[in-house]
């Protein structure tokens, strides 16, 4: 009983309830509004779409603000004494020690912040609408989330002499991991050719108190806090607590009205706002010049003087802090100009390191990073694992001729991730240029690793494929649909022929109109879909062979004409002839067309009442016949 009365008091919890109580009667009623006023006033019609809500408890929108507000406003308003040297010279005045006035105003604080979820799960039970089990979980997640937020800002407002200052240092505390691993991998990028982003880290964000509440306003199906999230809230809520206690605890009563309550504070304050404010103007920088170094260089250092500048003039509450301060930002930039220079120069030996092949146990190379892979398994197969000597020594070359200079800033990009014998893995991510990268990324693409990889269908069994399915993208057709077994492993072992036969240009292409399958599994789990090219004559056979091909595909014939025209003129070609039609349809499945063309094709089917159909951008550079060679060069003119 001691020890109970020692550390809550009543005088002080009924003190800050009879002055905050309106902030928890506003609270209550606006989740009195959103939550259980929606079931009291439901109809048949909507009582669905309400019960919906709860699919998780945290679907109302209007309820992740407030979760995401008041507590951080209740926590301000609590502590807002100590923020003002009169009220906390007062406070502190009086005949309660420091540990009593941090516990009991907690307790009120928390007291008027949970008590309105309390009521509110009291009247979801009233109206009968919901499962009890649904709205105790409701309950349960409010009060976490809460107490997390709440602790939180009672943890900022300890190391700040400012109520404003308070609220937005929360905030920034919840975005201030997620934010900084931002700013550094896209500065990374920009300066260390073949840093890798692979975001290893991006499951941890998206658990993140902040992002996981913001996270839902995009989603319809919301998933419930697991019993890992569950024990790291509570866990990260008491050492904020516990920190906050120990800071209160030395809290000198004079910094009320600084922006900075402790002086050991203040170097990481300053160095902390100089350091994001220089990698924000690296974006900025980085997006304007393309990447440039010396531009980089100069928009780091114009960065990092905006950003020591403002926090020193925060700190010190004038704009005349240069006489004091010019020497932290000197040894500031040198340390910065030495780091960069030994980026420029591959000090740390990170862009030039390549392994020895006998060093390697297998290579993993794709446009998907390997994290991405691995947690998506099920979807991309076996993957892109290559473990011979021969292939092993292929990704090697191919990684020798990237590190040749100029490096590409525009082509596909991949991911080159080694797995050593020795336990040890690092991994690099390139922009390729596939033409001028010809000789080392033939070989690969030409491996029957990548092309199973790149061709899931090639490995699956019989027993997994339900059914497969043929249609043409530009669906003026029925797709038609193979089930029978003996023909799906025929159409198999015909795809896979024409597909080693195919060359490196075919395979490196990527059209997005043209005859196309996919293949569905048994379980459905595994859609894919894959291109049937004008080259692949084993599979175009057999399909006219089996009275396929004229269902599915868009033919010449159904053409009546197209019009060939040019962006910003008004000069179309109308052509017929059917050789010229023939060719542009063929078009569509080599992959020459481009989006940056200002050259189009517009088709116009027979017997179709719309105006037009379909059109089909031109590169500037495909190789075709002189008759439409000679249209082109009409529309250029």
């Amino acid at each position: 009983m001691i020890l109970k009365a020692s550390l809550f008091n009543k005088s002080l919890i009924l003190s800050n309830i009879k002055r905050f109580w309106w902030m928890s009667a506003l609270y209550a009623l606006v989740l009195f509004f959103i939550l259980p006023f929606k079931f009291m006033t439901s109809t048949m019609e909507n009582e669905q779409f309400v019960r919906s809500m709860f699919i998780n408890p945290l679907y109302p929108p209007e309820q992740i603000f407030l979760t995401l507000s008041v507590p951080i406003v209740m926590a301000t308003l609590i502590f807002r004494y100590i923020q003002r040297a009169g009220s906390a010279a007062m406070m502190h005045s009086l005949p309660y020690n420091r540990k009593e006035l941090y516990i009991n105003h907690n307790a009120a604080g928390l007291v008027l912040l949970l008590l309105p979820i309390i009521i509110t799960g009291l009247l979801l039970m009233l109206t009968n609408s919901v499962h009890v089990r649904e709205i105790l979980n409701w309950v349960g997640s409010s009060i976490l989330y809460n107490v997390l937020f709440y602790s939180s800002a009672v943890f900022v407002g300890l190391f700040t002499g400012n109520s404003i200052a308070q609220i937005i240092f929360t905030y920034i505390l919840h975005f201030l991991p997620a934010g900084l691993y931002t700013l550094f991998s896209y500065n990374a990028i920009q300066l260390i050719y073949g840093y890798s982003d692979e975001r290893y880290l991006s499951s941890v964000f998206d658990n993140l108190p902040i992002f996981h509440l913001l996270n839902q306003l995009n989603r319809y199906l919301i998933e419930d806090l697991n019993g890992n999230m569950i024990i790291i809230y509570t866990v990260i809520s008491a050492i904020f607590l516990i920190l906050a206690y120990y800071a209160y605890k030395y809290r000198p009563i004079e910094v009320a009205g600084d922006l900075i309550a402790f002086q050991t504070i203040r170097p990481v304050f300053k160095y902390g706002v100089t350091v994001c404010t220089m990698l924000l103007g690296g974006v900025y920088f980085s997006a304007m010049s393309g990447g440039t170094f010396r531009i980089m260089t100069f928009g780091y250092l114009l960065s990092a003087f905006l950003g020591y500048w403002i926090a020193e003039a925060l700190m010190e509450k004038s704009l005349k802090i240069w006489n004091n301060a010019y020497k932290g930002y000197l040894a500031y930039t040198l340390l910065v100009i030495v780091l960069l220079f030994g980026i420029r120069v591959d000090a740390f030996g990170y862009v030039k390191r390549i392994p020895q092949p006998n060093q390697v146990e297998r290579v993993y190379f794709s446009y998907v990073s390997p994290l991405h892979f691995q947690e998506n398994r099920e979807h991309y197969g076996e993957g892109y694992y290559f473990e011979s000597p021969e292939e092993i020594q292929h990704i090697i070359d191919l990684h020798k001729s990237l590190l040749q200079k100029p490096y590409h800033q525009s082509g596909r990009k991949y991911y080159i991730s080694y797995s050593l014998k020795n336990g040890k893995q690092f991994t690099r991510h390139y922009t390729t240029d596939e033409l001028y990268h010809a000789a080392t990324l033939a070989p690969i693409y030409k491996s029957t690793t990548f092309v199973s990889s790149r061709y899931p269908v090639i490995n699956q069994s019989m027993e997994e494929i339900k059914y497969i399915e043929i249609y043409d993208s530009w669906r003026s057709k029925k797709p038609y649909i193979i089930s029978d077994t003996e023909n799906i492993k025929e159409f198999k072992d015909l795809f896979y022929n024409d597909l080693h036969a195919a060359t490196y240009e075919e395979l490196i292409s990527y059209p997005l109109h043209g005859l196309r399958f996919f293949v569905v599994t048994d379980d459905q789990s595994q859609i894919t879909t894959y291109d049937i090219r004008p080259s692949y004559t084993s599979v175009i056979s057999w399909l006219k062979d089996e009275g396929i091909y004229e269902d599915v595909a868009l033919l010449p014939e159904e053409i009546s004409h197209v019009v060939l025209n040019s962006l910003g003129k008004d000069n179309p070609i109308e052509i017929s002839d059917p050789d010229i039609i023939r060719e542009l349809l063929n078009m569509r499945q080599l992959g020459n067309y481009s989006n940056n063309s200002r050259i189009y094709a517009r088709f116009y089917i027979k017997d179709v009442p719309r105006t037009s159909e379909y059109s089909l951008f031109l590169s500037e550079n495909i190789l075709v016949s002189d008759k439409l060679k000679s249209y082109l060069d009409k529309l250029k003119e």
